[in-house]
């Protein structure tokens, strides 16, 4: 069982200092670049989407447009097919066959008129209009309800069509027949028709522009209104863990360097492992407050020199509980709860207060399990003198399977001696700037 008791050499403050606004400010850039990213993504988007509708209103609007050209052009000659339909003068349908010509000549590739039976009764076709007629002939010949018309817009080989099915009906609205002929626009109207388009998009797509450049500067205060408060706010929750640190300190000396460097050990060795920033950053807050619950042991007890008694050692792991108690105040600090509450279990389910074993223990109380033990044996203490580097990861290592888990006891040996390196012997002002940062960056930077 691993317990190291404490002696008190007189309470020293437990000081972390308000966070780095260097790096509040550097989170703050990192955020305005992602806004502007998000400003410039969301305006080629709704750019994409109201050009999108605009393309659709206005090729409705060209439609409707040729359309009505169609038409206008069609009613020229729609009667006498009526009568020539309803005839068998020769005059009139020689008549009616001049004016066909003159649209086909004009405006019109293919003209066709049919009678009420869907026979072909009339036709003619501008020269060269062959293939043109076969794009298209998959709409054709599709017979209207009564007093119905169709209409489908084509864009081929440069020109802008229109193929378009009218009824031909009696004055007394009786169906006589039907219209079917395959418009073209001229290249003039077709120009203006594209320019006006053109012009509606250009006109869109810099309304936008400009509204997402007005808005930018909106939003950028915002954003640095928001930093500033998120800095306060950070600077809050570093008060918070201040003062349970100093309440720790209070009680207990031995927690002040060790509360810094285990939550380095734990930090480096996650960071080792992959974890996610958002794991890092509850890992940090456990480490931290690992020992928050010993406020609440009686001073006979948690002072006491000598090993304690079965039922002093009852009494000392009531800790854990108190300090999940103390954690349920804050709700930021729920994830740091892994640590506080899980991190006397052991791996072969012999540990307290739950007897978790292998992975149903949090992975961050596991392996800060680990750092832990190594720096209480790497560490100086009352009743010992510090363990060599390579002593300490034997130990873990004979306690690998039991106390601790096999895989991350493996992962810690290749790091430890370096991490004891970089830490070992910096005085608490060091290990303060430095766990500050590491703050900074995982609890404002970023989130």
């Amino acid at each position: 069982m691993w317990h190291t008791s404490t002696a008190r050499k007189g309470a020293s403050r437990v000081r972390v200092p308000p966070p780095d606004f260097r790096e509040a400010l550097a989170a703050g850039a990192h955020i305005r670049r992602r806004i502007l990213i998000r400003l410039i993504t969301g305006w080629l988007l709704l750019s994409m989407t109201v050009i999108g509708a605009v393309l659709l209103f206005e090729f409705n609007r060209v439609k409707l447009v040729v359309h009505q050209m169609a038409v206008a052009e069609i009613t020229g000659f729609g009667r006498e097919a009526v009568r020539s339909l309803n005839s068998d003068e020769p005059a009139l349908e020689q008549a009616l066959g001049r004016k066909i010509q003159r649209s086909v000549n004009e405006h019109f590739l293919t003209v066709e008129i049919y009678g009420p039976d869907g026979k072909l009764r009339f036709e003619a076709a501008r020269d060269g209009a062959s293939s043109i007629g076969r794009e298209v002939a998959h709409y054709r010949h599709r017979i209207p309800e009564q007093g119905e018309s169709s209409r489908e817009l084509h864009y081929l080989e440069g020109r802008l069509l229109l193929a378009i099915v009218l009824p031909l009906e009696y004055p007394q609205g009786n169906p006589a027949g039907y219209f079917e002929g395959v418009y073209q626009v001229d290249p003039a109207q077709r120009a203006k028709l594209e320019e006006e388009i053109v012009h509606v998009i250009v006109l869109v797509t810099t309304s936008l522009a400009l509204a997402a450049a007005l808005l930018s500067p909106i939003i950028m205060n915002l954003n640095r209104w928001l930093v500033r408060l998120a800095a306060t706010l950070f600077k809050g929750n570093v008060e918070l863990l201040d003062v349970l640190g100093c309440a720790i300190a209070e009680r207990d000396s031995d927690t002040n360097s060790h509360n810094y460097r285990v939550t380095l050990y734990a930090l480096g060795f996650g960071q080792r492992l992959g974890l996610s920033r958002w794991e890092l950053r509850n890992l940090i807050a456990g480490a931290f407050l690992h020992d928050v619950g010993k406020i609440g042991i009686r001073d006979p007890i948690l002072l006491k020199p000598g090993r304690l008694t079965p039922e002093e050692f009852e009494v000392m792991k009531t800790h854990v509980t108190l300090g999940v108690d103390v954690l349920k105040r804050a709700s930021w600090l729920q994830g740091a709860r892994d640590v506080v509450e899980f991190h006397h279990e052991k791996y072969d389910g012999s540990g307290y207060l739950r007897g978790l074993s292998g992975e149903a223990i949090p992975l961050n109380a596991r392996l800060f399990s680990i750092v832990d033990v190594f720096d209480a044996l790497t560490s100086p203490r009352p009743y010992k003198q510090p363990w060599p580097v390579e002593e300490a990861v034997a130990a873990l290592e004979k306690d690998s399977g039991t106390h601790f888990d096999p895989h991350l006891v493996r992962v810690f040996s290749t790091i430890a001696a370096s991490l004891y390196r970089e830490l070992h012997g910096l005085d608490d002002s060091r290990l303060e700037a430095i766990l500050r940062k590491s703050m900074a960056k995982y609890f404002l930077s970023g989130a």
